[in-house]
C-alpha cells in the first residue's frame, strides 16, 4: 500500500514526503530480498527527488533501478514496468543522455522479446519511437506509435492508448500533417493531458487567442517542476505571439531558475531560445540572435549524442542499428557500461 500513497503524495505536489517514504520501501525491500519491489521504490524515489529539485540524486536512484532491470534481476512483467518509469521521468527531466544509453542498454532485451502488444509493451514502444525522432526516423517513429495506438484503442490499457495518440499528435504537428487535430482530439477522449502540443498547434494554425487560453489553463492546472519544464518554453513562444511581452518575460525567468538545478543540455537549449525571442521582441535584436544561436548550438550537441542526430531527417538506412527492430551493437555495450560505472561510483562516493 506504501506504494500507491507515494504516488498519490506525487501527484498532489508533496515530493519530498513520497521521497522519505520511498526511501523506507527501498531499504526494506533490500533487507527482505525483494528486488521487484526494490527496483519500483527506487525508480519512484527518483521521480520524487527530480520533481523535488534534487536532480543528481534523483538520477542516481534511476540508475540503481536500471541496472537492476539491465542485469534481469526482476521479473519480466516489472522489467518493461521499470524501463517505461524511468524513460518516462528522464524525458521530463530532459536528460536526453540516458534515455539513450538505457535504451541502448536495453536494444538486446526488446529485440529478443517476441512482438507482442498491450500496454506493457506499447510503453516501451512510444518511448522507443520518441528516441526515433531524435534520430531523425521520423517515418519509422510515426509508424511505431501509431501500431500502438491501433493495437490499444477500444481495448485494455486506455491511459497507455491516449498517451500513444499524444505522440503520434506531437510528429504530426512536427511534420504538418493535418492528422495531428484528430490524434490530439482522441488523446483527450482518453484521459491524456494535450498541452502544450495542442496550444501550439493552435498558434500555427493562427488561432492565438485558443493557443493563449490552453497554455495559460495548463500553467495554472500543472503540478511540480517537471511539469512546468514541459510547459514554459511553449508558453513563451505563445505568448509572445499574443504580444504579452511582460507574461513571457516573466515565464523566462522562470524557466531559467529551473534550469539552475536541472542542468542539462536540452534544458539550457530551451532556456537560450526562450532568452532570445524575449529579447527580439524586446528590440534587442544583436543579443536576441546570439542566445537563439546558443539554443540551436545547444540543441544540436543533444543530437549529436545519437549517431546520424548531425542531420535533419536522417534515414535509417543512413543510421547503423537504428531501426524498430535494430538496436544492438556497440551503442548497446556503451549504454550498459555508463550505467554500470556511475552506479560504482555512486556506491564508492557513499562509502
Amino acid at each position: 500500500m506504501l506504494l500507491p500513497k507515494a504516488r498519490v503524495l506525487i501527484g498532489h505536489g508533496e515530493p519530498a514526503r513520497a521521497a522519505e517514504l520511498l526511501s523506507d520501501v527501498a531499504e526494506a525491500a533490500s533487507r527482505g530480498g525483494q528486488p521487484d519491489l526494490y527496483g519500483w521504490a527506487s525508480t519512484l524515489r527518483g521521480r520524487a527527488l527530480l520533481d523535488h529539485g534534487r536532480l543528481q540524486d534523483g538520477l542516481r536512484c534511476l540508475d540503481e533501478a536500471m541496472v537492476a532491470v539491465i542485469d534481469g534481476e526482476v521479473s519480466p512483467r516489472t522489467r518493461t514496468m521499470l524501463y517505461c518509469a524511468a524513460i518516462a521521468t528522464c524525458h521530463q527531466a530532459r536528460e536526453v543522455g540516458r534515455v539513450r544509453e538505457w535504451t541502448r542498454a536495453m536494444a538486446a532485451w526488446l529485440d529478443s522479446s517476441p512482438f507482442l502488444g498491450g500496454a506493457y509493451y506499447g510503453n516501451c514502444r512510444i518511448y522507443r519511437s520518441r528516441l526515433m525522432c531524435l534520430l531523425g526516423d521520423w517515418s519509422d517513429a510515426v509508424n511505431e506509435v501509431r501500431v500502438v495506438c491501433e493495437d490499444l484503442d477500444g481495448d485494455f490499457g486506455q491511459l497507455v492508448c491516449g498517451h500513444a495518440y499524444y505522440q503520434l499528435a506531437e510528429m504530426h504537428r512536427l511534420l504538418g500533417n493535418p492528422e495531428a487535430e484528430h490524434a490530439y482530439r482522441r488523446a483527450a477522449e482518453l484521459g491524456e493531458p494535450t498541452q502544450p502540443g495542442l496550444a501550439l498547434l493552435r498558434l500555427s494554425q493562427g488561432e492565438v487567442d485558443a493557443a493563449v487560453t490552453g497554455i495559460r489553463r495548463a500553467l495554472a492546472e500543472g503540478r511540480g517542476n517537471l511539469q512546468r519544464l514541459d510547459l514554459l518554453p511553449a508558453a513563451v513562444t505563445i505568448l509572445l505571439a499574443a504580444h504579452d511581452l511582460d507574461a513571457a518575460r516573466e515565464l523566462a525567468a522562470e524557466l531559467e531558475q529551473l534550469a539552475r538545478v536541472y542542468d542539462t543540455e536540452t534544458v539550457a537549449a530551451d532556456v537560450a531560445s526562450s532568452r532570445g525571442a524575449v529579447l527580439l521582441a524586446e528590440g534587442d535584436p544583436a543579443r536576441g540572435a546570439s542566445a537563439s544561436a546558443a539554443g540551436f548550438t545547444l540543441l544540436g550537441q543533444v543530437r549529436r549524442g545519437v549517431p546520424g542526430c548531425h542531420r535533419s531527417g536522417a534515414h535509417r538506412s543512413s543510421v547503423p542499428g537504428a531501426g524498430r527492430r535494430g538496436w544492438r551493437g556497440a551503442g548497446e555495450r556503451i549504454g550498459e557500461g555508463s550505467v554500470r560505472a556511475r552506479r560504482s561510483e555512486s556506491r564508492s562516493a557513499a562509502s
